[in-house]
């Protein structure tokens, strides 16, 4: 399908009817080879827009009126005729000469940029950094001195605008005013239906161009739509989570402990030997008592006489409710030999001379 130009040029100038809009939109989405035809057009017509208007005048008139105020000495009509014709397409031919010098080589004040089927990165006159989506184009003055920094956008761009404390930064499309000091956020102005703007970083006002007090304050992660005609309510992109309330843990029971009871060894006083009328001397009586088998292994370690040569591992374990019958005052070597009786007993031999080094204790 073809389209004439004028079509496409009352499509650019927003005057066309809902008819053709839906008939662009459809020829522009056809082909690539459509979409370079109508960027190559917009281009075209934007940059006619800076050449210097001109009066337009009648040439037959205007050299009637020159040769009715300087005609003094009149010439033959053939020469007059001659003379008029050569002096008009010297007039017209001047005309379009010096409207080929000003639009080859004048400079205007503005810059057109469109991207075409692809999207490009280009860097403004404040070094502000612009992502330029396809089918997009941006016109911005080639210098900022003074005033707002403002750039005109058609399409989709992504802009990183930076920071300027004197100057603001406005995008202007079709239907919104977006103006900031610095910041990240994109605008989504490629239809005249529905336009938006979204937030990354900063703060960004965002105005209906028709009614500048129509105004919408957006923070980093708000976005806000233009649809329908109607500037909407900002909406967000982040929904904050419900705070988590954690139920409290049910304390620790306390363990209980168990303390273990260690009976004293108790130890009865030794008679004194009756006074016989010969110096006799007589043993002490052994009282035998009933001790638990690991009250007697600590008194080993820890108070005997002999503790220097007692010793136990830790695996030599026995139960607390097993018990013996000896007396604590005896040597080392004679409760061994009780506890002997009683249980089986094993030795590491290896580990020192002289002394006793247990290892492991079994039941009988």
């Amino acid at each position: 399908m073809k389209l004439e130009d004028y079509i496409l040029i009352r499509y650019i100038d927003q005057i066309a009817s809902t008819e053709e809009v839906e008939m662009v939109d459809a020829w522009i989405q056809a082909s690539s080879e459509n979409r370079k035809h109508f960027q190559e057009l917009l281009t075209v017509h934007y940059e006619s827009r800076h050449l210097k208007s001109f009066t337009s005048f009648d040439v037959d008139q205007e050299w009637e009126a020159l040769l009715k105020k300087n005609d003094l000495n009149p010439k033959p009509i053939e020469n007059r005729f001659f003379t008029m014709t050569f002096v008009k397409y010297a007039a017209a031919a001047s005309l379009l000469l010096i409207c080929a010098f000003y639009f080859l080589f004048s400079s205007p004040s503005k810059s057109l940029i469109s991207s075409g089927d692809q999207m490009i990165t280009l860097q403004l006159p404040d070094n502000s950094s612009v992502e330029l989506f396809p089918n997009s184009s941006l016109e911005f003055d080639k210098e900022w001195d003074e005033g707002d920094r403002l750039v005109v956008l058609q399409g989709k761009a992504k802009f990183n605008v930076r920071k300027s404390t004197h100057q603001h930064f406005v995008v202007l499309s079709d239907l919104m005013s977006t103006k900031v000091l610095g910041t990240e956020f994109m605008v989504d102005a490629y239809t005249t239906d529905l336009q938006s703007v979204e937030v990354f970083e900063g703060k960004v006002a965002v105005a209906d161009v028709k009614d500048k007090s129509n105004t919408r304050l957006l923070n980093k992660g708000n976005f806000v739509l233009f649809k329908d005609g109607t500037l909407e309510d900002v909406q967000s992109r982040y929904v904050e989570p419900e705070p988590v309330v954690e139920k409290p843990k049910p304390a620790p029971k306390p363990k209980k402990v168990v303390k273990k009871k260690v009976q004293a060894p108790v130890q009865k006083p030794v008679e004194k030997p009756k006074p016989a009328p010969k110096p006799v001397e007589k043993k002490p009586e052994v009282v035998l008592s009933t001790y638990s088998v690991n009250s007697v292994f600590d008194y080993l370690l820890n108070n005997h006489p002999e503790k220097d040569k007692f010793s136990k591992s830790r695996k030599a374990k026995i139960s607390d409710d097993e018990t013996i019958d000896l007396s604590l005052s005896e040597s080392l070597e004679k409760i061994i030999k009780r506890l002997e009786t009683k249980y089986i007993l094993t030795y590491d031999d290896e580990k020192c001379e002289n002394c006793i080094d247990l290892k492991k204790i079994e039941k009988k």
